[in-house]
């Protein structure tokens, strides 16, 4: 008797210790290592295309009312790591999540509301339910679009810069700590264009991402935040980066692409911008496209682009936009970003980029 109450006694506390450690450990630690970094953007299935291209990164556009677990599902079997961008478009679904009463004029993805507690509660259920059933599948997080734009792709009524940035890093936060939650190997990053420090104010609404960073780090530093960068061509029709006149070899350069990447890592080496472990924070360039003006031409700076990326020892991943041409315009022009064209046609840059590594 004396022997089983003992064995009841130390089964408990074993229990107990169990428990205690369940608490507080987290549900599942997945991080999927790609083993290059060549990213592209794809709509759909694309398992075998993205095999064929030796491409081992895949960028997924998600809104907040759709979830795509069969997709992603299928790419970690192939050994394809995930990367989603979360997004909040205009729905009815759900309104507490959206920041304005009715549709902004202008605005494609709104920021994520947090004004007040209903807003706040909302957006953790929201978070909590995509970074659990993402959990095993998803390796990268970004949290919003382009956030350096407040007009059109993160939209939030006030143009106050930082009101603007303390509402999108309170938004952050709530994303970060459901995910980290679930799945503490996952990363979760902070989305700009490639504007880092232009020369005049744009208008209401529009941010410079170097005047932001004082800002973000204020609020996010004790994250494991990362930085998710847009390096397209300064004018988007031109696709050759190589001669762009406003990107400069400085710290204030207007704006940060391939012809200049060192910019913004040297800036990310800084001392008070590294991570909670004192290291350079995790940096992906997770969209830049190049405008077929020539198939030849376009060809030949994804080729040089991706090596720019490559030597660059802190860049993580090089997401190409992208797999075809989807439509997109800028300025009234067509732009032809895609491997292939609309009709599925393999352009010349389709085997450039296939035979990178």
């Amino acid at each position: 008797m004396i022997i089983k109450d003992r064995a009841k006694k130390m089964f408990s506390a074993a229990l107990g210790i169990y428990m205690a450690f369940a608490a507080i450990s987290p549900v599942y630690a997945f991080y999927q290592t790609p083993s290059n970094k060549k990213g592209l953007a794809v709509s759909g299935i694309a398992v075998d295309e993205c095999r064929d291209l030796g491409v081992t990164q895949i960028i997924w556009n998600n809104p907040i009312n759709h979830f795509y677990e069969n997709l992603y599902q299928a790419n970690k079997d192939a050994g394809i790591t995930n990367t989603v961008i979360m997004l909040n478009p205009w729905q009815t679904e759900n309104p507490a999540l959206l920041p304005v009463s009715k549709p902004a004029g202008g605005a494609v993805f709104y920021g994520f509301n947090v004004s007040g507690d209903e807003a706040k509660t909302a957006l953790k259920a929201v978070a909590q339910r995509f970074a659990h059933q993402y959990k095993d599948l998803v390796s990268n997080w970004i949290i919003g679009n382009e956030i350096n734009n407040g007009r059109t792709w993160n939209y939030l009524p006030t143009t106050d810069i930082n009101a603007y940035t303390q509402q999108y890093c309170e938004g952050f936060r709530i994303w970060y700590d459901a995910i980290k939650a679930e799945n503490p190997d996952a990363r979760v990053f902070i989305p700009f264009d490639h504007r880092w420090k232009w020369y005049s104010d744009q208008g209401a609404g529009i941010y410079q991402a170097k005047d932001m960073m004082p800002i973000i780090n204020s609020y996010l530093k004790d994250t494991d935040y990362g930085i998710a960068w847009h390096a397209y061509p300064q004018g988007l029709v031109d696709p050759d980066f190589r001669d762009d006149p406003d990107v400069k070899d400085t710290p204030d350069s207007p704006i940060i692409n391939m012809k200049n990447l060192h910019v913004l890592t040297d800036f990310f080496k800084q001392e008070e911008y590294l991570s909670p472990e004192k290291k350079v924070r995790h940096i992906i360039l997770s969209e830049q496209g190049f405008n077929a003006t020539s198939e030849a031409l376009q060809a030949e700076v994804i080729s040089e682009a991706y090596k720019r990326a490559k030597e660059n020892p802190y860049i993580e991943g090089f997401y190409l936009s992208r797999q075809n041409d989807v439509g997109e315009m800028f300025q009234g022009k067509a732009m032809k970003f895609g491997l292939k064209d609309a009709s599925g046609r393999k352009r010349a840059s389709y085997d450039v980029y296939k035979n990178l590594d």
